[in-house]
């Protein structure tokens, strides 16, 4: 707490205050949202022509009619990296932290692979990039993702050997966590993508070549250095806090199968729920006998593993407790699923047909306390169809009032084919009070020549708290 204050000694009175009262009021577990002042209406909202952009950082107001009171802040341009212009600026899916525990730093993919950090000032809504030189700080770490207690820390995969590292801002200093290879000696390949949870729990897939081909899952206690590890090649999870190795298989419809009975199964993709106990793998079967076709979940206090029972199309993010996203064929429309009980699959639709767009979600916003905030998502038009909440930035309610949808903003993207991160992919803040997206806005941005030449994106910072209220003062 002392240190958060000491971070503002320098700023006016009046506006430390601010950030005195901001940061009180998160330190002490400020909950996020529960609902939003965002228009709920069911029917289909035309985009309008996209603002014109200043430099960034620049703080404007959405265009089209229904959203005019959302703040919007561009945290990029062209020339944000300058000894590289022209650089495309991306954020990660729903299935990462993005924002720092009190709102005051996070970090956005260039065009380069690399993951560049960012200050941002709450109260103000204003950002920028932290220097390292004449150049943005670069975060030494792959696909990095904040922690939850540590405002300073950021959690990730390393370049160099198989390990989970971790970045402090304070110290500006990369340091080990857990060497893969040291708990599981003989192990080769890369580590895969880490997620933690809200108690710094850390999973993360390794074993093997790279993505789909991860055959081992590490679930790490930061707190405690006490980790277990899910071999499926042996169908066994090591327990480091007894030394001793225990037999699992995983359940699809009430049959039990053998982890081991499909050496070509690897991971694709995992994420740790807020509670830190449960982890959700999308294995990819690599053969036709992978009798898994949905997201499997792991239960880490009773290592017992249960496939999840809807037809999943592999875009959901992992909450507290509970999965949320849509129905792979959309005839349920957006679900959530009971991670104690994999099988309960709860329709959350809002009672109106079309579903017709690419989605991303993210649920970041989730506690102990209250585990069914919005479940956000950022919507991409498959083709022409004007079904309701398409191009926009929404949160689906996963309580009650069920079927309530609040929608915040158009994100001024146009899909193309050729470019995989032509769909918006977004990350909501722990707190709920802000999303973040990137966006080729309208393809007014330029291109990037690093990046095939395809049009270039920048990040923007969306104000959900804004939506639906009266603006402040002129744009």
């Amino acid at each position: 707490m002392l240190r958060a204050i000491g971070l503002f000694r320098k700023e006016t009175i009046a506006h430390g205050l601010l950030v005195f009262l901001l940061t009180v009021s998160l330190a002490f577990g400020a909950e996020p949202p529960l609902t939003y002042s965002a228009t709920t209406r069911k029917d289909y909202i035309a985009s309008a022509p996209a603002p014109a952009l200043q430099a960034a950082p620049y703080a404007f107001y959405e265009s089209a009619p229904a959203f005019r009171t959302t703040r919007i802040l561009r945290v990029t341009d062209a020339n944000t990296f300058p000894s590289v212009p022209d650089r495309t600026f991306w954020t990660a899916d729903g299935n990462a932290n993005l924002f720092n525990s009190d709102d005051t730093r996070f970090i956005v993919r260039q065009s380069g692979s690399q993951w560049i950090a960012f200050n941002f000032d709450a109260a103000t809504f204003t950002a920028g990039p932290i220097m390292d030189g004449s150049d943005p700080l670069v975060v030494p770490l792959q696909v990095p993702w904040f922690s939850y207690q540590d405002p300073n820390v950021v959690y990730g995969a390393s370049w160099s050997g198989i390990k989970l590292q971790k970045y402090d801002f304070a110290a500006r200093r990369t340091s080990t966590v857990v060497d893969l290879a040291a708990v599981k000696p003989g192990t080769t390949g890369v580590a895969g993508l880490v997620s933690v949870s809200k108690n710094e729990r850390i999973a993360a897939s390794f074993g093997g070549p790279g993505q789909d081909n991860l055959a081992d899952e590490i679930v790490y206690d930061v707190n405690t250095g006490d980790y277990k590890i899910l071999e499926m090649r042996t169908g066994q999870v090591y327990n480091s806090q007894t030394g001793t190795y225990r037999n699992v298989q995983f359940g699809v419809n009430g049959t039990m199968y053998k982890f081991q009975d499909y050496p070509k199964a690897g991971v694709h993709s995992s994420t740790i729920d807020g509670s830190g106990r449960y982890v959700v793998l999308a294995v990819h079967g690599n053969d036709a006998h992978w009798p898994a076709k949905q997201a499997i979940v792991w239960d880490t206090q009773s290592d017992t593993f249960a496939c999840i029972d809807h037809n999943a199309d592999g875009h959901y993010d992992i909450g507290y407790g509970y999965l949320g996203g849509v129905d792979g064929s959309f005839s349920a429309g957006w679900v959530k699923v009971d991670l104690h009980n994999a099988n309960a699959t709860i329709s959350l639709n809002p009672g109106t047909s079309g579903y017709d767009f690419r989605s991303h979600y993210m649920w970041n916003n989730t506690t102990a306390t209250n585990p069914l905030t919005p479940l956000f998502a950022s919507t991409g038009a498959l083709n022409s169809n004007h079904v309701p909440w398409t191009d926009e930035i929404i949160g689906i309610s996963t309580s009650s009032p069920k079927g309530l949808v609040y929608r915040f903003t158009k994100t001024h993207m146009i899909y193309d084919p050729k470019d995989w991160y032509a769909e918006v992919r977004g990350n909501i803040s722990p707190d709920g009070r802000f999303f973040i997206f990137d966006s080729n806005w309208d393809d007014t941005l330029g291109t990037d020549p690093h990046y095939h030449d395809n049009y270039r994106h920048d990040v923007f910072i969306v104000d959900l708290l804004s939506a639906g209220r009266t603006r402040r003062g002129s744009q």
